[in-house]
């Protein structure tokens, strides 16, 4: 159905272009679903333009259905019989309403006005967005933003669905619809190129391709691949978490009651579960305090309501929630960028609104949680000095702040050429340029491959070592347990809970009590520690499972 035929793709860089994808050749059938991993940089998102005809060739061609593929002519040749979603969910918009960007596209397809009237309730009603069909999409959250896009590209059945990262945003409960919703398409008949981080969201798939510096590197059936180990970590790639699962712990955790087969036979230890390694003395000075604070968009139902919140020096906390429940909106508040209509928020001990122009970045830094927004360029050198100048900082030493946030080696690069991945390592390079004291994370690991994530944990790690005070915000609940001290929990624009991170990941009522689904390796960990095994990490890493499991209990029973 796709021949791609010998491509080469090049983007500029210092006086030259590099390859951003390298005499490729690939062949989808119809009606295949293939997922494409990569780490950061690889081509992936630059393929799933090329297929769609976004970008131009430098060499080679892509054929579809025979029909070789021009730039620039989607709508002329494959609107109708393609459909995209691309990571970034801000930038796919252009009416005024949800119900209006969908109507759009089913008015574009030639429908009669019952086939669209038909077409628009079934799809209003299949991906649940009757209560935000009139919303501007600009007030949605990127998760919501994200199904809405979905949406759009269903609406016109494709014969072919071309998805860049679509899960990125989504809480779990959304992510789960979309990749059913994913899956239905596939056996229904579509093919489906699915780019994705989530080794997990690949193992879905009929097949995979492993993308590393512009070439396939790997090619075959999921499992095979993703089973791999040794080459999937050449191209800082991990198995998926299900396979994981089964290398650590022996058992498969989407098999109906492995669970409860493994935790069977462990008997009961009479010693604590569950032991915070930094007690309430050593988290450190409070740098941020939210007392009564409200909020609310004007002419929108939805509002925050926060009681008290504390941030502390030396810790990191984990904001964590379903989609549209106002995480980001909560980071904003915090960092200034938005005025609470009532309460108030102090700084160490100043008021938020006190704080005048460039200080208030002194002393908070954000990364956003779509940084194409805020990166001027041209290049990565560029992009941060301007900030430098800006602020009107001195004595800062950009190589410094670059080495921090892994970009040595990038100085160079043209922003608009990098992964996203990469732009969001830039943004963060940006967030730490005034060295603030308070650092805000929106969706830090989004679009970073499995060992850039290890990376960045790493790096939040050790600012919270040097005394900063740090907000993580994200869907990503293993990536919040290995990086966070803390975890808040926020629904419909309250804070709900607020405990120790362990705490969190070794008590299944705290993600119910968000809307959330059951994440299966909470399950087992909350398991574990009832069997009175300890743990002194928040870690829900099968392998630190399976070591505390035989460590503690002395028992291997099911354990590979």
């Amino acid at each position: 159905m796709i021949e791609i035929n010998n491509i080469t793709i090049r983007y500029p860089y210092r006086e030259k272009a590099i390859p951003a994808i390298s005499s490729l050749n690939l062949s989808i059938a119809r009606g295949e679903y293939l997922a494409v991993l990569g780490p950061n940089g690889s081509g992936k998102s630059t393929l799933i333009k090329a297929i769609s005809g976004m970008i131009g060739l430098d060499s080679g061609e892509i054929r579809f259905k025979g029909m070789k593929i021009r730039p620039g002519r989607f709508g002329e040749d494959l609107f109708g019989k393609m459909a995209v979603v691309f990571q970034e969910p801000g930038g796919q918009f252009l009416m005024p309403s949800v119900e209006m960007e969908i109507m759009t596209v089913l008015q574009n397809l030639g429908l009669s006005l019952e086939g669209r009237k038909e077409r628009f309730e079934s799809i209003i009603a299949h991906f649940s967005l009757e209560e935000i069909s009139r919303h501007k999409p600009e007030n949605l959250s990127g998760g919501q933003m994200q199904i809405v896009n979905l949406a759009c590209a269903m609406a016109v059945y494709p014969e072919v669905l071309l998805l860049d990262e679509p899960t990125t945003f989504l809480d779990t409960s959304h992510r789960e619809v979309l990749l059913g919703r994913i899956d239905e398409l596939w056996r229904d008949g579509t093919t489906v190129i699915h780019v994705t981080q989530y080794p997990d969201e690949a193992l879905r798939a009929e097949k995979v391709a492993v993308l590393d510096g512009g070439k396939i590197v790997a090619y075959g059936d999921s499992e095979s691949i993703l089973n791999d180990e040794e080459n999937l970590n050449k191209s800082r790639l991990t198995i998926p978490r299900r396979l994981s699962c089964r290398k650590w712990l022996g058992f498969d955790y989407a098999a109906a009651g492995a669970i409860d087969r493994i935790c069977s036979g462990i008997p009961n230890i009479i010693h604590p579960c569950w032991q915070d390694t930094q007690n309430a003395s050593e988290k450190g000075q409070c740098v941020l305090k939210a007392e009564k604070i409200g909020f609310a968009y004007p002419g929108g139902s939805f509002k925050i309501t926060i009681d008290n919140l504390e941030l502390y020096r030396r810790r990191v906390c984990g904001l964590v929630g379903p989609a549209g429940s106002g995480k980001s909106t909560l980071a904003f508040l915090l960092a200034g960028l938005l005025n609470p209509t009532e309460g108030e928020i102090k700084l160490d001990g100043l008021l938020l609104s006190e704080y005048k122009g460039n200080k208030i970045r002194e002393k908070v830094g954000i990364s956003w949680q779509m940084p194409d927004s805020v990166l001027v360029g041209p290049s990565v050198a560029d992009d941060l000095n301007s900030i430098i100048e800006n602020m009107k900082l001195s004595g800062i030493d950009p190589i410094n702040i670059l080495g921090k946030t892994n970009l040595i080696g990038l100085e160079d690069r043209i922003v608009d050429s990098l992964s996203g991945g990469e732009k969001r390592k830039v943004a963060l390079a940006g967030a730490l340029a005034a060295d603030p004291d308070l650092i805000i994370l929106d969706e830090p690991s989004a679009f970073l491959d499995p060992f850039s994530q290890g990376e960045l944990i790493e790096i939040i790690r050790n600012l919270a070592d040097d005394g900063k005070a740090v907000l993580v915000v994200g869907h990503d609940l293993p990536f919040m347990a290995e990086v966070s001290d803390r975890i808040l929990g926020i629904s419909d624009g309250s804070i709900l809970f607020d405990v120790p991170s362990g705490s969190f990941f070794s008590e299944i009522s705290y993600l119910k009590s968000l809307g959330l689904p059951l994440e299966t390796l909470v399950d087992l960990r909350q398991r574990l520690v009832q069997k009175g095994i300890t743990m002194r990490k928040s870690s829900i890493d099968p392998c630190y499972l399976a070591s505390r499991l035989k460590t503690s209990s002395g028992i291997e029973g099911e354990i590979a």
